[in-house]
């Protein structure tokens, strides 16, 4: 890595050595006097140092930073002036002023702190550098100016010829004064002087290709999830017996991806960035941007909704299955209210707080307020039910591997009309084979039945017979009881299953979904929280834009600061659940939406 803020040449000692005249580099505009140079160094050796320690990389800046130019001059007349003081009879006759020591390190302040630098502005309390003496302070001092006291005569380093452009991926500052080139920043903007990050920033931090690329896939996949979500809203419009508990839970969640997929309709087209950027400089945040405000709104409300409505399911699945218990049927009045206000609280917490801002492809919440806005509010409902996922799907793989005894004599009957989340029904739960055969999908609750009788049959603790001794044929008509019962046993368990896939489907991939887009949403919120353009990595990454390298060649020297491009992939991981909900239960939709067709046209 080039040390382009500090000068690392370390003189010797000030005794024997030799006067020469300049003879060109760097200093042209400054060494115009016989200078310095130490036994055993000459002006190649000391301008091969001013190189390594970035020298081409100020004018570099100095050519498209018509604000740092104050800054790089006084710097370039103070390193020209400590590296080659003026010599006499082979000895150090002049040094610079303390004042243009002063006046290099005012100037460069804010330069210096954008890259990080502040350590390698010269401290005029010291000595000067290798020479082991202090700044003067004489009329005879290098830069004194007579006319105004002891104070420095700012010197034009080398000027850029032709129209000033900006290196690497860095775009023009329209906004740019030459008159007034400290200006304060705009909100949403990353500029120093003429030149500033595109829009949005977080996102150059990254290969352009990957972006791309993403920003592709992220589209098409929130078209198809889009279009999806809408045949999945009408079916459970068109077909009301779909919406009978459990599947009115499902046609809650259904709303949420919706709302969820019609706000992220809002990227398709143009760049991707069509709310989340002002324009290709400026982020969008809730003081420059309607939309980008009314877009968290909306976002934030769809997923804490559909959060809340799938969690709902997973644990009703799993007290169907595991516990055989019916809570939520008759407490949806209830569920519903506490939906609505577990979705609005922190909606309307976002805009009060004014945390709206560019995340990306989307307006969300800023790195400063999505922790305790969403992430925890999120975390307390979903968490639980990753976990209650987890132990239904144990639960059942335990229930498959266990051997049974005996079956009971008589099969276990609910006695109830059942319905599974897509809305068809069965009489009793002794009919559910019957059903299955038939293609009826039964809810989880149907197989309470099922579910007894297979526990019914796992082994229990077995006393030993009176008789100890069994003939052959006894011993071989057990064993083949045995496994035959154990056949059976894992058939109903499968019988179980083939009813149930889809619950228990659409509840694992939400662990994934959900758990792939809080763990990556944390780890971004909580490298960003405490980002500013003066953090050491965010200033060597400009830095490196400044010395015209790639984007790609940027990315990867930022590379270890920040999340891994994979984990930002799947961050935005929600463009896909309304495809996912469509592969689980919409292909089961498509033979009523055909029967309808075929009634009522055929």
């Amino acid at each position: 890595m080039i040390y382009y803020l500090g000068l690392l040449a370390t003189l010797t000692a000030v005794t024997a050595d030799t006067c020469a005249q300049y003879s060109g580099g760097y200093c042209k505009n400054y060494a115009s006097y016989p200078v310095f140079l130490p036994t055993g160094s000459s002006v190649s050796t000391i301008e091969g140092l001013l190189k390594s320690g970035g020298m081409d990389l100020l004018l570099t800046v100095n050519s498209s930073n018509i604000a740092a130019r104050s800054c790089i001059s006084a710097y370039l007349e103070w390193s020209c002036y400590s590296y080659y003081p003026s010599c006499s009879e082979d000895h150090v006759k002049d040094v610079p002023c303390k004042s243009v020591c002063l006046n290099a390190s005012a100037q460069c302040q804010t330069l210096f702190a954008m890259f990080g630098k502040i350590s390698s502005l010269p401290d005029c309390t010291e000595n000067l550098p290798g020479l082991h003496v202090p700044y003067g302070e004489t009329s005879t001092c290098l830069g004194y100016i007579p006319s105004s006291g002891n104070t420095t005569a700012v010197i034009s380093s080398p000027q850029p010829t032709g129209p000033i452009t900006c290196p690497s991926f860095l775009l023009p500052n329209p906004n740019y004064n030459p008159s007034s080139p400290h200006s304060e920043q705009i909100l949403g903007q990353m500029c120093n002087g003429p030149c500033c990050v595109p829009c949005p920033h977080i996102l150059q931090l990254y290969d352009r290709g990957s972006v791309q690329t993403l920003s592709i896939i992220y589209q098409v996949l929130a078209v198809i999830s889009f279009l999806c979500s809408i045949f999945l809203v009408l079916s459970y419009i068109v077909f009301p017996q779909k919406r009978i508990f459990p599947g009115s839970i499902i046609w809650y969640y259904m709303m949420g991806v919706f709302i969820l997929h019609l706000n992220q309709m809002s990227v398709v087209g143009s760049d991707g960035f069509r709310v989340s950027c002002v324009d290709s400089i400026t982020e969008a945040h809730q003081q420059n941007s309607t939309g980008c405000a009314v877009q968290t709104f909306v976002q934030t409300f769809a997923a804490m909704y559909l959060i809340y409505w799938i969690n709902v399911f997973m644990l009703n699945v799993h007290l169907s299955i595991v516990w055989k218990k019916d809570w939520f049927s008759e407490r949806m009045v209830l569920l519903n209210l506490i939906g609505l206000v577990y979705g609005l609280v922190p909606s309307i917490g976002v805009l009060v707080s004014g945390s709206s801002t560019t995340t990306g492809f989307n307006c969300m919440v800023d790195p400063q307020h999505v922790i305790g806005w969403i992430l925890i509010p999120l975390g307390v409902i979903a968490w639980p039910g990753v976990g209650v996922t987890i132990f239904t799907v144990i639960y059942l793989i335990r229930l498959f591997l266990s051997a049974p005894g005996a079956l009971p004599a008589k099969p276990y009957s609910s006695g109830k009309n059942q319905s599974e989340p897509n809305g068809s029904t069965t009489q009793e739960a002794s009919n559910t084979q019957s059903a299955a055969t038939k293609g009826v999908p039964i809810r989880p609750t149907a197989q309470v039945g099922e579910i007894q009788r297979m526990e019914s049959s796992i082994p229990q603790d077995q006393t030993k017979p009176k008789n100890a001794v069994v003939n052959s044929s006894s011993a071989e008509e057990s064993v083949t009881k045995a496994a035959k019962n154990s056949k059976a046993h894992k058939e109903r368990v499968l019988g179980v299953l083939k009813k149930t896939w889809r619950s228990i489907a659409l509840s694992v991939a939400i662990v994934i979904v959900f758990g792939s887009f809080w763990s990556f949403n944390l780890q971004i919120a909580l490298t960003f929280v405490n980002v500013s353009p003066t953090t050491p990595w965010l200033a060597s990454w400009y830095a490196c834009a400044l010395q015209g390298n790639s984007r790609t060649v940027c990315a990867q020297q930022v590379a270890p600061n920040i999340p891994s491009f994979i984990g930002v992939a799947l961050s935005n991981i929600t463009c896909g659940i309304g495809l996912m909900v469509f592969l689980i239960f919409g292909t089961a939709m498509l033979e009523d939406w055909k029967k309808l067709i075929v009634d009522k046209f055929f």
